[in-house]
């Protein structure tokens, strides 16, 4: 458990230290800007901003029906999904991996050596997934019963996009 993003982040980075001298700290919007904000000043390192992958439909890669973050985390449009019954479980699970592949294609494309994934929790599925992906992979926690990584925070308040910017900046 922990009480809020900053705490999530003090607590990688002691579980992360030392990392190389090169290393550079990567956040997803919004939320996980804020926790590798913390990271990256425990640990001295520059941060920066991982954008996330589009889902695409089946037969129709154009529409998007979700996004994945380099961390696996899947956020589906239900909406979309409610117009679009047709979408499987298995199709979504297939299109997260290729993206999440695609992301740290690119990741390594920019000289990413070795690719540390790091996230504060994450269902145990999550974590069997990103062994596959990642040279290290840091979960603090991957408990049984996952349902949102926000049952898991004390305090899971919703980050503004001033919040990331200030994040990014530097300015707590």
């Amino acid at each position: 458990m922990f009480f809020d993003r900053d705490d999530a982040g003090r607590k990688l980075a002691r579980a992360l230290d030392p990392l190389p001298d090169d290393a550079l700290i990567l956040g997803i919007p919004r939320g996980g800007v804020v926790v590798a904000r913390t990271l990256a000043d425990e640990l001295h390192r520059p941060l920066d901003v991982l954008v996330v992958r589009k889902l695409g439909a089946p037969h129709n890669p154009e529409l998007a029906i979700g996004a994945i973050g380099p961390n696996g985390a899947v956020t589906l449009d239900q909406d979309v999904l409610r117009v679009l019954p047709s979408v499987l479980a298995e199709y979504v699970d297939q299109e997260a991996m290729e993206q999440l592949r695609e992301i740290q294609r690119r990741l390594r494309g920019e000289g990413a050596e070795p690719l540390v994934l790091a996230v504060p929790v994450a269902p145990e599925s999550a974590a069997h997934a990103f062994e596959k992906e990642a040279d290290r992979v840091m979960i603090l926690s991957t408990p049984q019963r996952f349902l949102a990584v926000g049952q898991w925070y004390d305090h899971f308040d919703q980050v503004s996009d001033d919040e990331v910017v200030a994040a990014l900046r530097g300015v707590a």
